[in-house]
């Protein structure tokens, strides 16, 4: 692999490893010997993924082209590409994570200067944040934390049968104002 970034493990041991500089996702057997290659299509550069309940799709996030693929296990074809956009400015897609119906959160980043008038740094806006929210075959649901997110990072679900879901949201701390942390939604 030249520079893996995301990966997800399947019920059998099946791993699944997001390359982003080649563009393909490595499949590797329990035994970690190397199986096949998926070519995600394009010019992308891959990041975080996460398999459907089935295990029969992949869903990946491309922050070069701007897209989420949603990537047939056994055809190894891109089945559908979700432009991520906050109103109709352009956001670039990191983590995904799916809940048991396989609804797909991804948190991006955007530029909200694309949709309003300057009432700040660029440097704010560009680390600006939310969690886009799809159903299972790519219709958009909703965003999470559009107003409290900066910089936006790995998700994560906790859907303990006692409790209400949670959604788990690391922002990223690589900003000079800025601290690592993580906030915590209840959905």
């Amino acid at each position: 692999m030249e520079q893996p970034t995301g990966i997800a493990v399947s019920k059998d041991g099946t791993i699944y490893v997001a390359d982003c500089a080649s563009n393909t996702i490595d499949v590797f057997l329990p035994n970690y010997s190397h199986k096949r290659s998926i070519d995600a299509k394009g010019n992308g550069s891959l990041k975080h993924l996460a398999l459907n309940q089935s295990e029969d799709r992949i869903i990946v996030a491309d922050d070069k082209t701007n897209v989420i693929k949603i990537i047939d296990v056994n055809s190894e074809k891109v089945v559908k590409s979700i432009k991520t956009r906050i109103s109709q400015a352009l956001a670039t897609p990191f983590g995904v994570a799916l809940d048991h119906e396989d609804n797909i959160y991804v948190s991006v980043t955007f530029d909200p200067s694309k949709l309003t008038p300057k009432k700040g740094t660029a440097k704010h806006f560009r680390q600006k944040g939310a969690v886009m929210v799809y159903n299972s075959i790519g219709y958009f649901l909703g965003t999470i934390g559009e107003k409290e997110l900066i910089n936006p990072r790995g998700i994560c679900l906790i859907n303990d049968d006692d409790d209400s879901p949670q959604l788990l949201v690391v922002e990223g701390g690589d900003s000079e104002s800025q601290f690592g942390c993580i906030k915590v939604f209840s959905l």
